[in-house]
């Protein structure tokens, strides 16, 4: 059954197939199909089987059109999204503020939990510290395994609460294990922001802060432009602390 009307409103509209007769020998009969095409209005008419509605005189089907992707190969000097800096006396990329951040450029957090797509945190990110599209460094920096040492680059891609999610999978592993992320809080897992400048002037001291036990030691950012000048980029000392051996202390890093 097919309808068609400016105005439709109908009692009912029926389709069903017939039902099995052994007198005249014939089977059950399918049921049928209705549909039911208004232009102004259509009231209740209920159908067996159900129709299909529609309104005539409706626009075509949108023809789907390719969605454009860029294929480029990402530069490896970063986006430059944090812009200029340049230091004159010391700057801290775990403490200072460039720009109009509101929290340190290399802001760093200690991971307790992972999965391949995120990572909660110690802590919950404060508001702007982290946003979607920043780069963050993955590393394990201390504990026990064979995943010490192991680390990663990676864009945020949401953040919700302590749990970082990352644009795409990370591809490494940081637990107690070799092939797992088990334990990890019982590790030394850092996620930390890596900046992203335009152009760097280095004519004082460019640093980070050091290894605390948990986080820090890691001097790590990007520039897309140019870096130059008569400072230094200071490192000295700022990993793992000397061992003490028979009243003499070991160097450390």
């Amino acid at each position: 059954i097919r309808v068609e009307g400016g105005t439709v409103a109908l009692g009912g509209l029926s389709a069903m197939g017939g039902s099995y007769s052994a007198l005249y020998g014939y089977g059950a009969g399918g049921n049928g199909r209705v549909a039911i095409y208004y232009q102004t209005s259509l009231s209740s008419a209920p159908s067996g089987p159900t129709a299909y509605t529609g309104t005539l005189g409706q626009g075509l089907t949108p023809t789907p059109s390719s969605t454009p992707i860029s294929l480029a190969t990402p530069n490896p000097y970063g986006t430059g999204a944090d812009g200029n800096l340049t230091v004159t006396s010391t700057f801290n990329l775990n403490a200072n503020i460039s720009g109009t951040r509101s929290c340190a450029d290399g802001v760093a957090y200690s991971v307790v939990e992972l999965a391949a797509s995120s990572a909660r945190l110690s802590s919950w990110p404060l508001s702007g510290c982290l946003v979607v599209g920043d780069e963050v460094m993955l590393i394990h920096l201390s504990g026990s395994g064979s995943n010490i040492g192991n680390y990663e680059f990676l864009r945020v891609g949401g953040v919700s609460g302590d749990t970082v999610y990352f644009k795409t999978p990370k591809v490494k592993f940081y637990g107690a294990n070799p092939s797992d992320d088990s334990d990890v809080s019982q590790q030394r897992v850092m996620l930390m922001r890596v900046p992203n400048y335009e152009n760097v002037t280095v004519n004082g001291v460019l640093t980070a802060s050091g290894f605390d036990g948990y986080k820090y030691g890691v001097v790590a950012f990007r520039v897309h432009g140019t870096l130059i000048g008569t400072g230094i980029i200071h490192a000295n000392y700022y990993g793992f602390p000397g061992a003490i051996f028979g009243g003499s202390a070991a160097g450390g890093y």
